[in-house]
C-alpha cells in the first residue's frame, strides 16, 4: 500500500511540474550571431507558427521570434516575422523592444517585403518552415 502510495505521489508530481513549467519549452533556440560587444541568440516561438496564404495565393509562414539580448539598454525584442516560401521574401510585420527600465517600444506596423539573403538567418527559417 506504501508503495502504491508513492507511486501515486510520484505521478501526480511528475504530471503537475509538467504543466507548471511546459511555458519553459515555448521558445526554441534556432541561431545566434555577434553584433558588436553582443552574442545574440535567436529563439523562434514553436506555439506561435501558422500557415496562411494573402490574397494573390501566395502561402506564407508566420512566426514569432526573439532576440536576446539586443543592447546595452533593450534587454530583448520579440518581432513577428513574415516568410512568403514560393517568392523567398521576408517581412517583419512588427516587433517590440524591452528595455532594462521596464519600458516596452512597439514598432508601427511595416508592409515592406524585402529578399531573404543567402546563408542567413532568414534562409534558415525559410528552409525549415516552407513546406
Amino acid at each position: 500500500m506504501k508503495k502504491l502510495f508513492c507511486v501515486v505521489i510520484f505521478l501526480f508530481v511528475l504530471l503537475v511540474s509538467e504543466n507548471l513549467f511546459a511555458q519553459n519549452n515555448r521558445w526554441t533556440w534556432f541561431a545566434q550571431s555577434e553584433k558588436g560587444d553582443y552574442l545574440q541568440v535567436y529563439y523562434y516561438d514553436n506555439t506561435s507558427i501558422s500557415y496562411w496564404k494573402d490574397f494573390s495565393g501566395n502561402q506564407y509562414t508566420e512566426l514569432w521570434i526573439k532576440i536576446t539580448p539586443i543592447s546595452k539598454d533593450i534587454t530583448h525584442s520579440v518581432l513577428k516575422w513574415r516568410i512568403y516560401c514560393k517568392t523567398k521574401e521576408i517581412l517583419e510585420v512588427n516587433y517590440l523592444d524591452y528595455y532594462q527600465n521596464g519600458y516596452v517600444y512597439e514598432s508601427e506596423i511595416n508592409y515592406d517585403k524585402t529578399s531573404i539573403v543567402p546563408e542567413t538567418i532568414g534562409e534558415d527559417l525559410d528552409k525549415g518552415l516552407c513546406r
